[in-house]
């Protein structure tokens, strides 16, 4: 057994297994950091900003569209069964609309409390409604993750096109420097992006073996590869179509959610759409950071958006403060309830054989 050695003060010396550090401490350690990250940025986002005000302002809140927004996000998790249901089918298993959404609504709620918990959650539910092997469910959790990022990486591209010259000009002023042309800057950036891609493709077509065969470079082409394979693996679904369309309706469901909630307050009712899809990829950064429950880090992310666009910081943290707040509460009493519901449930054999062919 592998023992890590710490030496206190150099009297003292603590001996411990290193599977230990890896199972306990690690996670613990990440969690920690992520509480700390989130706790930061919460500060930053607030340091400025008239807490009697925000909160006066959330009071005065519609929370008609405030609970429309929360209709629109449930509407997103559905179509997400839904969708993750028409991967597990080919796997040979045909789950139960409604134990499919509950556990994703479970996972949701996992992941609140610790980041990517929500991915196992969900999946030892299925295991448990339907009977469907973890390992199954797994596979195809990690194949949305993967259409997830494709579709995100799409929009923080469509962002940096459509929004080039605002961001250059915050980089101008943040750096001291002049940006230039705007125009001719957007293109010598597209044509030295374009050149680089095609000499990076003739390199790896050219060195591709001598490539992979190094550890690291191995592993990033493998990732790589896994990615274009999964991206395949959606035309090869019976209705492809279908999965495409679903995937469209959950990322509009997205937009749309922060979109309604802008009409539940006085100061945001006026911005558009195309602000509510800003609003979503940016201040979905902070989302994705290994922070629970995105916990301030979504208030910065959003905040900054607001100030990037020309809003004010208070307008910008009130929004983010209602928006998170209702979705964060909202998403642990469904998922609560889903878990209940799977406990109460009767269990299910999902298992296409078992049942003969399934329509």
């Amino acid at each position: 057994m592998v023992r890590v050695v710490i030496i206190l003060s150099g009297q003292q010396t603590f001996l411990f297994p290193a599977s230990l550090l890896k199972t306990k401490l690690l996670p613990a350690l990440k969690y920690i950091i992520g509480l700390g990250i989130g706790a930061g940025l919460l500060i930053l986002t607030f340091r400025n900003i008239d807490l009697d005000q925000a909160m006066l302002s959330l009071k005065q809140a519609n929370f008609v569209f405030v609970a429309a927004s929360l209709g629109v996000s449930l509407l997103s998790h559905f179509l997400r069964a839904v969708r993750w249901k028409m991967l597990l089918k080919p796997a040979g298993y045909a789950t139960d609309t409604l134990n499919t959404f509950a556990s994703v609504m479970v996972g949701y709620m996992a992941n609140n409390a610790v980041p990517r918990l929500g991915e196992v959650s969900r999946c030892s539910m299925l295991l448990k409604s339907d009977r469907v092997p973890f390992s199954v469910a797994l596979g195809t959790v990690v194949l949305e993750r993967v259409i997830d990022v494709v579709v995100m990486m799409g929009f923080i591209g469509l962002v940096f096109l459509l929004e080039y010259d605002r961001l250059m000009q915050i980089v101008a002023e943040t750096m001291g420097a002049q940006t230039g042309s705007s125009n001719s800057n957007r293109y010598i950036l597209l044509g030295l992006l374009a050149l680089t891609g095609l000499m990076m493709f003739w390199f790896l077509r050219k060195y591709y073996s001598r490539i992979k065969a190094n550890p690291i470079a191995g592993k990033v082409l493998g990732f790589l590869e896994g990615l274009w394979t999964s991206v395949l693996g959606i035309l090869k679904l019976r209705n492809p179509g279908t999965f495409i369309a679903l995937t469209v309706l959950i990322w509009i469901c997205y937009i749309a959610q922060y979109y309604v909630c802008f009409y539940a307050l006085p100061d945001t009712s006026g911005l558009d759409f195309y602000f509510a899809m800003m609003v979503m990829i940016l201040g979905g950064i902070g989302i994705v950071l290994p922070v629970p429950g995105g916990v301030g880090a979504f208030h910065f992310f959003c905040q900054l958006t607001f100030i990037v666009f020309g809003y004010s910081q208070q307008t910008g943290a009130g929004y983010a403060l209602l928006i998170h707040t209702s979705q964060y509460l909202m998403l642990i009493a469904v998922g609560a309830l889903a878990y209940l519901f799977l406990v109460i449930r009767p269990v299910r054999n999902a298992e296409i054989e078992a049942h003969g062919s399934v329509s």
